[in-house]
């Protein structure tokens, strides 16, 4: 069964939305699935740079996700995980999903940091890009499926514009003079994937 390993962005940034249990159901995710830091509640509770971006309810909600969710177990520092701790904007527990994540070849990293991805992209390591070819999903992929999955497109809209401000390619999507329809929103999220795929070579799932 693969697994799939969450950063803090892409739990907090779903949560924000109030759309996380939904968008890991439209992806394929079931709870059993789902691995988070083992600093992620803690990191969330207690952040302070966290603490002053999201509400309460953000914060609430994904440390109960975190609380839920089987945590990576904690693992030693190996010489991959410190070639990525070298890489500028790859911090260390963007690093121990990477780690971890090339240790079982069925797993999946949903990320919320674009800029991860890119600094891994750009990093030069290739032995390591090659074996995660395929395996990162990113934001925007997880609100397309649900998009795609839901029909009550007016609920996700009404959630997306109710949320504190995290994610501008997401709030962008949403935005129009007259009201977007899901098939406009669509298009737009699917524009913010190409692009990051260009971006980032073959690291992106394709579905």
């Amino acid at each position: 069964m693969a697994v799939y390993f969450l950063d803090n962005d892409v739990t907090l940034k779903l949560s924000a939305y109030n759309l996380f249990w939904q968008c890991m159901a439209a992806w394929g995710v079931s709870d059993a699935q789902i691995r988070v830091l083992p600093t992620a509640k803690a990191v969330f509770a207690r952040n302070r740079a966290i603490y002053d971006q999201y509400d309460d309810r953000t914060r609430q909600q994904a440390a109960q996700i975190a609380q839920k969710s089987q945590a990576l177990p904690l693992l030693a520092a190996t010489p991959d995980y410190t070639r990525l701790l070298a890489i500028e904007r790859i911090d260390p527990g963007e690093a121990r999903l990477v780690t971890a994540a090339l240790a079982d070849p069925e797993a999946l990293i949903l990320t919320g940091d674009k800029n991860f991805l890119k600094a891994f992209a750009q990093s030069g390591l290739t032995d390591l890009l090659q074996r995660l070819a395929g395996r990162f999903v990113c934001l925007e992929q997880l609100l397309l499926a649900l998009i795609r999955q839901d029909p009550d497109f007016d609920k996700i809209k009404k959630r997306v514009k109710n949320a504190v401000p995290c994610e501008w390619s997401i709030a962008e999507a949403f935005l129009g003079r007259t009201e977007p329809d899901s098939d406009t929103v669509s298009q737009r999220l699917q524009a913010v994937v190409e692009e990051l795929r260009a971006a980032t070579g073959n690291l992106l799932a394709r579905r």
